[in-house]
Formats: structure tokens, C-alpha cells, sequence
């Protein structure tokens, strides 16, 4: 890659990320309530009951949770024991959730220093990179994701971090295994599909374009997919092995989300 980000601009767009999240945050989402979203009540749950031991596990019936995956819940739940469980309502545990609603906009804030390497690799120009990282600073759907009880402002961080990692491989030079960067992408992927398991998907798509499109002789081309497939399949084989047993039924997640 020709394209390097220096010290100085990456505080930069950082902190200056930071500060634009924190303001939307502070004077906005967080008076207003607006982090409360459709499906934050559902997370709150899964975390609540992982947080008093009882796995992904309904409180009132402790009938097992299928519809979410543990991924996002266990973070929460890292709050919630933190600061004490007031009550299983959602509202009685607004301290946790702003907590860590403000490490979630922290960590965010490292979005525009991962687009501006993706688009380095995929681009090669320094303009290009630079546009997009400022873009994202200010970006309002960025912006949101991170003030929100849900999802999208931790799982997003993997995704980009993978798009990284994965054309990082699938374009690194025929001498090159690239299997550090393959391992990365399969942790990130993983993550993230633990959180959103719509990255199933994309993990199936990402081995077939590691075997078909990857500059390396087609020996190295399948070693690539193939080390990629095993590895995304053995980090999510807990989950479908844990339904299994609880339903028979082979799956990860009933909903594609």
C-alpha cells in the first residue's frame, strides 16, 4: 500500500471523531433518550440475564434465547455488573447503559482510521483515503450508530476492520500466504457475525473470493478460501452446536439480522 496515515492525523481524525460523537451524545441522544431503540429492550434482556448467570436465557421463563446472538448482550452485561443491577426494567438501569454507551462512542471513534487504510489498499491514492476517513468523521449515519443501544456501533468497527484484513489477503502477492491477515479477517468477521449474524453470509462469499479472485496460483488461491472457511466455521460451531442440542435443528440465528 502507497498510502500511510502519520501520527498526527490519526490523533486527528480521532479525537476530532470523538468530539463530533460526543457532542451528538451528550446534548442530544442522551437527554432525549433517543439510545432506546426497537430492539434495545430485547438486548437488554439477553444482558440482564447474563449478568445474574442465566446465560441466553429468558428471565421470566427461562426458556433459551434464539432470536439474538451473544454478542453484543455480554458487553452490556459487562456494565451492568459493573454498576449493579437496579432492576430488569430498562429504564432503571439508565447509569450502565450511558456508561457504556460513552466506551461504545470511544471505540467508534476508530472508524476513520480503518477506512482510510481499506481504502488505501483498495485504492492506492492518499487523496482517496483521506476524503473518506474526513467523510466518515462526519458521516451522520456513523454518527448515530454510535450513540444507539444496539449493534451497529461496536459490530461496524469489525466489519471495516475485516474489509481491511480480507483485501489485504486477497490482494497480497503470490510468494505472500498472507495468513496473518486471513486470521485477523476470520477473528474480525467472527465478531462480527456474532453480533450481526448476517456475516455468515459474508463469510461464504469472502472463502469463494479468496479460492476464485486472489493474486496466487490456484493451489495457493484454495489454501487461502479454504484456511479462511475452516477457521470462520470453527469460531461460530459453538452456537450452532448449543442449538442443536436445544432444538435439534441446525442453525445460528432464526433471524438474518
Amino acid at each position: 500500500m502507497t498510502t500511510t496515515l502519520s501520527f498526527k492525523h490519526a490523533g486527528a481524525l480521532f479525537g476530532i471523531a470523538f468530539l463530533v460523537r460526543a457532542v451528538i451524545l451528550f446534548f442530544l441522544i442522551q437527554p432525549n433518550g433517543f439510545y432506546k431503540q426497537a430492539d434495545s429492550v430485547d438486548y437488554h434482556n439477553c444482558a440482564v440475564s447474563i449478568a445474574i448467570g442465566n446465560g441466553m436465557h429468558r428471565i421470566d421463563t427461562n426458556e433459551p434465547i434464539f432470536w439474538r446472538t451473544p454478542g453484543y448482550p455480554p458487553y452490556l452485561a459487562f456494565f451492568y455488573n459493573l454498576c449493579g443491577i437496579t432492576s430488569a426494567r430498562f429504564e432503571d438501569n439508565a447509569f450502565a447503559q450511558k456508561l457504556s454507551l460513552w466506551v461504545q462512542t470511544f471505540l467508534a471513534s476508530s472508524i476513520p482510521i480503518l477506512l482510510f487504510y481499506l481504502a488505501g489498499i483498495l485504492t492506492h491514492t492518499y487523496a482517496i483515503a483521506a476524503a473518506l476517513a474526513w467523510i466518515s468523521v462526519f458521516h451522520p449515519g456513523l454518527v448515530l450508530a454510535s450513540s444507539y443501544l444496539l449493534t451497529e456501533g461496536l459490530a461496524l468497527i469489525f466489519f471495516y476492520l475485516f474489509l481491511t484484513l480480507f483485501f489485504y489477503a486477497l490482494f497480497a502477492p503470490p510468494k505472500t500466504y498472507a495468513v496473518w491477515a486471513i486470521c485477523g479477517a476470520v477473528a474480525a468477521l467472527s465478531i462480527y457475525t456474532w453480533m450481526r449474524p448476517m456475516g455468515e453470509f459474508i463469510g461464504l462469499f469472502s472463502a469463494l473470493l479468496l479460492c476464485c479472485a486472489s493474486l496466487a496460483p490456484w493451489k495457493q488461491k484454495i489454501a487461502r478460501g479454504a484456511l479462511f472457511a475452516l477457521l470462520f466455521c470453527a469460531s461460530l460451531a459453538p452456537w450452532y452446536v448449543r442449538n442443536y442440542q436445544l432444538t435439534g435443528e441446525w442453525f445460528f440465528c432464526p433471524t438474518l439480522g
